[in-house]
């Protein structure tokens, strides 16, 4: 059963006052008792709604010019009593606390005072520190109040308030908006703070956006020379450090991105093999890329490295000869790679707030089930396992070709899978690897036969995919019919 709470006392402290007239007229109505912050309270009255200054609970009107209104003991114990705690409940009546059941704050308008271009100090002075301290303190207390983080939550939260009353769910979904609102009002900050520091990058994604850093860099990498690092280097940096960690266990494995996707990679016993194999895979891609290994940079590898054009390198570590050779390039950056990414979540920006999910760290190579007569070779098997790694950072639809743990050819950013398909076979051909004994593996389930048909001209003789298409059989039965081998991992790894 939900935990259904009647709203008796309200605290309110907004920005934009109009806004809460509707709201407030409407716990007027319900006689439930509204407290508030002065400026809100002031408003609140010349309206004709009644209301409380806080100032009457706490004994103290608002200091320092109103840099400090609500934080105080009383308030916080109002909105961190727990209604369910014995404790908490005799604690609040012998101190005489008022319990609040709803909290409706807006934060001062930090980014709106950089718009409009004002004075530093102003800017300051619209950092909230009480109305952050209020909703967290509601958000955590979601058991006993429901928490509105500004008046762009009252639509959703009227039905509620037309109630009287709120249930459990409807409280923790609320607090969900809180700390979401908090952290994206922390970020406007850091972004301003970092703006006036050094963690300024040279740009954004074009010339003309700016961009920064908002992190510790230093944690997981060390600079060892070259120009400073670009918003798009570390795009390109993020998809290299999660490869080689995913790739933790498999012999020198070298990884070439370029705009943010994998464009060369191999595994060799051989350090410079792999990079040599890596390479091959698209010379004209990699010119200019990030390279980054699991595995000391000697002097033989930084040799190699000397014929080539690249912009970054990052690598656990250098040998003093290796850095000698790469030094005579001053425009190379050399990276030691000192932590790798333990993320358990990820978020990105769009037009109404975050999207947030997990991480994608399940792996079909685990688990995977051969579903056609033929089966798959023992070296086909070991090269699912490492290519798994790589169709996990290509963007979609993706397609990548593998055989003895080189990448031959890929597919990304494809509106159809076929076409993906199309693409690795032609890069691979265009090469001219040898296809037979390769595997091709796709981050996605295959809807029609047309692009096994394709690698089965090209001669590729095992697939990969996750299953789960209505017409499975069907491509299961062609596979049959050409003596083809198909892996169905059950895992999907779409990277938009």
């Amino acid at each position: 059963m939900e935990k259904v709470r009647k709203i008796k006392n309200a605290l309110i402290s907004v920005t934009d006052k109009e806004g809460i007239l509707v709201v407030a007229k409407l716990l007027n109505e319900k006689d439930i008792t509204l407290y508030a912050t002065s400026g809100t309270h002031n408003f609140l009255q010349k309206q004709g709604i009644n209301s409380k200054d806080v100032a009457e609970l706490t004994g103290f009107s608002s200091i320092l010019g109103g840099r400090v209104k609500t934080l105080n003991p009383i308030i916080f114990g109002g909105i961190l009593a727990r209604s369910e705690n014995p404790e908490d409940r005799l604690e609040i009546i012998e101190r005489r606390i008022v319990p609040f059941d709803l909290l409706i704050v807006s934060l001062y308008n930090f980014e709106g005072a950089i718009a409009q271009g004002v004075a530093e100090e102003e800017i300051i002075e619209n950092i909230d520190i009480g109305g952050v301290a209020l909703l967290r303190a509601g958000a955590k207390n979601f058991e006993s109040v429901f928490c509105i983080p500004g008046i762009e939550f009252l639509e959703e939260a009227m039905p509620i308030l037309e109630r009287g009353e709120s249930n459990l769910q409807e409280r923790k979904r609320f607090a969900a908006y809180t700390f979401s609102s908090i952290a994206e009002y922390d970020e406007q900050i850091a972004l301003y703070f970092i703006s006036q520091t050094s963690n300024n990058l040279r740009y954004g994604e074009n010339p003309h956006q700016k961009g920064c850093l908002i992190g510790n860099l230093n944690f997981y990498l060390k600079q060892k020379g070259g120009k400073a690092l670009s918003y798009n280097n570390l795009l390109d940096l993020d998809n290299a450090l999660h490869i080689l960690k995913d790739w933790s266990q498999v012999e020198k494995s070298v990884v070439i991105i370029k705009h943010n996707n994998p464009c060369g990679a191999a595994a060799d016993a051989d350090g410079v093999q792999a990079l040599q194999k890596a390479w091959a895979t698209d010379p004209e891609s990699a010119f200019g890329g990030v390279i980054a290994t699991h595995h000391s940079v000697d002097k033989e590898f930084a040799l190699v490295l000397e014929n080539l054009f690249f912009e970054i390198l990052a690598a656990p570590s250098f040998e003093e000869e290796a850095l000698k050779v790469l030094a005579k390039k001053k425009n190379r950056t050399l990276l030691q790679i000192c932590n790798y990414p333990q993320q358990k979540q990820q978020s990105r920006s769009i037009f109404a707030g975050k999207l947030v999910q997990e991480v994608d760290n399940c792996w079909g190579s685990t688990n995977f089930k051969v579903v056609t007569q033929k089966h798959p070779s023992e070296e086909e098997i070991a090269d699912f396992f490492w290519a798994e790694v790589l169709i996990k950072y290509l963007r979609s639809n993706a397609i990548a070709i593998v055989r003895k743990k080189q990448l031959l050819g890929k597919g990304c950013g494809q509106t159809s899978r076929v076409e993906a398909v199309r693409q690795a076979i032609a890069q691979a051909q265009k090469n001219k690897f040898p296809l037979e004994g390769a595997i091709l593996i796709s981050d996605a389930f295959f809807p029609f036969p047309d692009s096994i048909a394709l690698a089965y001209e090209a001669g590729i003789g095992c697939i990969v995919q996750p299953g789960g298409s209505i017409r499975d059989k069907e491509i299961i039965d062609y596979c049959d019919s050409y003596h083809i081998a198909m892996v169905f991992t059950g895992i999907r790894h779409f990277l938009h």
